[in-house]
């Protein structure tokens, strides 16, 4: 095998697996507030409002997820940011209304608010829980909201994956690693 396949196949192995944090806003009291944190394992979500406040609320008769959920307040949805980047969110929405409420977008952007993935379902008149998934390298944050009455949708259970991040000793020895195999073709050479 060439060095530099093995090098890279070593660095992808050194990956730490990355556990799935559940930002399911249980812990938060209901109201009104400008903003939502919620900290789990390490990893911090907070969630604002598009365009306006937002309201932590108990959707009765979706027990699938929980007794909290959030809405973005003002006709618009809302928008989690992460502490740390995420390859992939899945996220809960819903109501227990007959209104229409349009298709649901679910955007996520990397930490130069550049758009790195975009999914849309058709949610109308169904009632109860659906979910909507963003999979992209470096999520630094995403957005949910409905094309018809923004408001009225709960948001809840965001599920966000971190990006995989090499273990600290393991880059060092690779790295120990291509200095001596970059010695050797030096010392072979002359």
């Amino acid at each position: 095998m060439k060095p530099r396949v093995l090098i890279a196949t070593l660095g992808v192995l050194a990956m730490a697996s990355a556990n799935a944090q559940l930002f399911d806003w249980e812990d938060q009291s209901t109201g009104i507030v400008p903003s939502v944190t919620q900290n789990i394992g390490g990893v911090t979500a907070t969630a604002t409002g598009l365009a306006g406040d937002v309201s932590v609320f108990t959707l009765g008769g979706s027990p699938a997820w929980g007794s909290r959920s959030i809405t973005g307040l003002g006709g618009g949805g809302v928008r989690v940011d992460f502490s740390v980047l995420m390859s992939e969110v899945t996220m809960t929405y819903g109501d227990n209304a007959a209104d229409d409420d349009g298709d649901v977008w679910f955007q996520a952007y990397n930490s130069s608010g550049v758009a790195i993935s975009f999914n849309s379902a058709t949610y109308g008149t169904t009632n109860g829980p659906q979910t909507i998934t963003a999979t992209a390298s470096g999520i630094a944050w995403v957005t949910a909201q409905t094309t018809l009455n923004g408001s009225t949708l709960a948001w809840d259970n965001f599920d966000a994956t971190p990006d995989p991040v090499p273990e600290p000793a393991t880059l060092a020895a690779l790295g120990l690693g291509a200095l001596a195999l970059i010695r050797k073709k030096k010392l072979k050479a002359s």
